[in-house]
């Protein structure tokens, strides 16, 4: 569907850019879900004893689908902010620093994966690092949503 259509349809049914970016956010909010249940399934799928890098492949794979929809749902949350100037202090002082900070840290996690001297207990801190922070950022997704619905009530 060309953004012609889209940018029709949405005037047509009357939604503004803020509730099309709420919208927009709850369907990202979703997909990111959706990826997260992927990478849980990627390890738990892991042999019990993996015997390196080619042991994560699955796992590297899922994490980087995850990453992606993370991106973009990071860039739809800072549009909210953009349309809605009171959730920017919540997003400046909370989420900013929390996302940054899980995301960093999985993303660290996720080397030791691709490390050929890493050992058993590496893999298993990584993994334990790795679902901390992937819960660590939906926390901080769940704040902004409970900000926003403050704002909005």
């Amino acid at each position: 569907m060309g953004l012609v259509t889209l940018t029709f349809l949405v005037t047509a049914c009357g939604l503004s850019e803020r509730e099309k970016t709420v919208a927009d956010t709850n369907a990202q909010i979703e997909t990111v879900y959706q990826r997260s249940e992927e990478l849980a399934r990627a390890i738990y799928e892991l042999p019990e004893e993996p015997t390196g890098p080619e042991s994560f492949g699955s796992v590297n794979t899922a994490y980087r689908s995850y990453r992606e929809e993370v991106e973009r749902l990071n860039v739809l949350i800072h549009r909210l902010g953009g349309l809605i100037p009171e959730l920017n202090e919540h997003l400046r002082t909370q989420f900013d620093p929390t996302a940054e900070e899980a995301l960093t840290r999985c993303d660290a996690a996720v080397s030791v994966f691709e490390e050929p001297a890493a050992t058993e207990a590496d893999y298993q801190e990584a993994l334990t690092v790795m679902c901390l922070c992937i819960e660590r950022y939906a926390n901080a997704v769940t704040a902004v949503s409970q900000a926003y619905a403050r704002l909005a009530g």
